[in-house]
């Protein structure tokens, strides 16, 4: 990896003309100024646009990246996934879907409705039909509707992590963990184990995750105990070193508030 950040930077300082930088996940930019040691015009003394992800568990590192590239003009990418293009972004519209499939979307009470049915501010679960011969595709994808067709990603349905019948998803740790700076819920043997960069109280969170009925019932048992928190620094590079030892490729991690892993390691 150190190999990979020098080669890179190395280039980098090269282009001295770069104008527009289209990533996914906003911390390779982060990262890569903080392995630099260069601020934000120091590396891109050009810069005009960043294209990354904005929403859901990137929404708090796309704001530390515009804090450190400021007046460049940061373009949150659409809903995307290599079965087909959801929502594109509309500069002063938002991310409006797209007239290339066929789209339902499954309500809190499991009902579909079409895009005409959707109240705005509401939380659905994208289904998708494509031409290619995807049928009522359930992607996994949730999406906050926030009318004129426009929707914003929130999280993943499917993200869970189950070893005693806990079912706990992101949906939910998402709205419990600190949402400024780094946050990872993993399992560790009878415990689930929050790494943050934010003083938390663990008690208060162990108590917002037993509003989770597995997740309860698992505590009364004694299977779990409670919820430790470790408070920690540089989150971000080290849930991606962490990623990198599992042997997920650099382009492939997307950031998380839940992991089903066991393992991490992250230095306080």
């Amino acid at each position: 990896m150190d190999a990979f950040w020098e080669a890179t930077i190395g280039y980098i300082k090269r282009a001295k003309k770069l104008r527009f930088v289209s990533i996914w996940n906003p911390t390779f930019l982060l990262i890569m100024l903080e392995k630099a040691r260069m601020r934000g015009k120091e590396l891109f003394p050009h810069l005009e646009v960043i294209s990354c992800w904005a929403d859901g568990n990137s929404a708090p590192y796309a704001a530390q990246l515009q804090k450190a590239f400021p007046g460049v003009y940061m373009q949150p990418k659409g809903l995307l996934a290599t079965e087909g293009i959801m929502t594109i972004p509309i500069e002063g519209v938002g991310k409006r879907l797209t007239n290339a499939h066929f789209f339902e979307f499954i309500d809190k009470n499991g009902e579909a409705r079409l895009k005409n049915q959707l109240d705005a501010g509401d939380e659905y679960e994208i289904v998708l039909t494509t031409s290619g011969g995807l049928y009522r595709y359930r992607i996994g994808d949730m999406v906050r509707c926030n009318g004129g067709d426009c929707f914003d990603f929130i999280g993943k349905t499917g993200n869970v992590s189950d070893y005693f019948g806990e079912k706990l998803n992101e949906m939910h740790v998402r709205k419990i963990i600190p949402s400024s700076g780094f946050g990872l819920l993993v399992p560790d043997r009878d415990r689930y184990v929050l790494y943050t960069e934010t003083e938390v109280d663990a008690s208060s969170i162990d108590t917002a995750l037993r509003e989770n009925f597995h997740y309860d019932y698992c505590r009364k048992l004694g299977q779990l105990k409670e919820v430790d928190v470790v408070v920690i620094q540089n989150g971000a590079q080290q849930y991606i070193e962490n990623c990198v030892r599992f042997g997920m490729r650099l382009g492939d991690i997307k950031p998380a508030c839940l992991s089903s892993k066991q393992g991490w390691s992250f230095l306080n």
